[in-house]
């Protein structure tokens, strides 16, 4: 986790290997995700994703 500002940054790995960074918004009442933790991710709005080549 990095955070950045108002939001926090993570990187997961998908089942199939995949990483992602991930941002999202600073909530007080959040519980932080630890090492290892299952995640679930869905895209709130495709015109606010930006994809970067590896």
């Amino acid at each position: 986790m990095r955070p950045i500002g108002p939001l926090l940054e993570f990187e997961v790995e998908t089942a199939t290997s995949v990483r992602l960074k991930i941002t999202s918004v600073r909530a007080r009442d959040a519980l932080p995700f630890g090492l290892g933790d299952a995640a679930y991710v869905e895209l709130a709005d495709p015109q606010a994703c930006t994809v970067f080549a590896a």
